[in-house]
């Protein structure tokens, strides 16, 4: 383990080694450097864009960001396959052939299936494998799971995780139950990665820390975030043309072409 003092190195480091050792065994290295980033998006566990960074030298370089809001709320292989799965979008960006409108598409999903995690737009067995919104399960025995395991099995952990819940426990482990019958609860608008389909309880050296927490009688590492700062800005807009404006502070504005003064909306 790194040392307290360089937590930013720990992380970043271990996310570099899981990329790493994902693109020896999944993707035989031919994967590009990319920039490998934080984003705490309340309806995405990750994304993918290409070419977001450039270097000083002029290389682009893709942006492959996680959620760390769902870290310790999700198994750490499902974390896992959520970097996966958004390398298999570095992969056909650099290596396939996008289709602009889908990003989603055929190729991505067979290349997905080749990779070992299925897609899924419900996230579990019978949904569709391609369109906007394509999540993905685990193949059992596959290809992911095997070089998920070996990782994991080389001590591989998450080091940190963000306290702030970007939802309720509750309604990430409801979701993670969802079965054949398809009844789960829907994920947030936007998810990029829904819930992947889990068949059985995860293993205890794989348990969210969220599970291994609660298990243990210890005080769960997430909390709920601080509510947002009240704003100090309200909107005025005039009764007859609604006509509308902000303002910072308390003033008077007229509306210059009723000549009436402005309201409170």
């Amino acid at each position: 383990m790194a040392s307290p003092s360089t937590p930013s190195l720990e992380l970043y480091g271990a996310l570099q080694r899981a990329f790493d050792h994902f693109n020896s065994t999944l993707f035989a290295g031919e994967l590009p450097p990319c920039m490998i980033t934080l984003r705490a998006q309340r309806t995405r566990y990750g994304h993918h864009q290409h070419a977001r960074f450039v270097s000083r030298d002029g290389a682009s370089l893709d942006e492959l960001a996680l959620n760390p809001g769902y870290f310790a709320l999700r198994p750490v292989e499902t974390v896992l396959s959520t970097l996966a799965h958004e390398m298999v979008h570095h992969w056909q960006e650099n290596k396939g052939s996008v289709t602009p409108s889908n990003h989603h598409n055929r190729e991505w999903a067979e290349k997905m299936k080749e990779v070992g995690l299925m897609p899924s737009t419900t996230g579990a067995p019978g949904g569709e494998e391609s369109g906007s919104r394509v999540s993905h399960y685990i193949i059992e025995g596959g290809p992911f799971a095997k070089a998920c395991q070996a990782l994991l099995g080389q001590g591989f952990v998450l080091p940190v995780y963000d306290r702030h819940a970007p939802e309720p426990p509750e309604r990430v482990l409801a979701r993670s139950m969802v079965s054949f019958n398809e009844n789960a609860p829907p994920a947030p608008d936007g998810m990029n990665d829904i819930e992947p389909y889990r068949p059985e309880p995860a293993a205890a050296l794989n348990e969210a820390p969220m599970e291994a927490a609660e298990a243990q009688g210890k005080p769960l590492p997430i909390v709920a975030p601080p509510p947002p700062r009240p704003s100090n800005r309200s909107r005025l807009a005039c009764p007859q043309c609604g006509a509308s404006a902000w303002i910072s502070k308390e003033v008077v504005l007229i509306c210059g072409s009723c000549a009436v003064p402005l309201e409170a909306v």
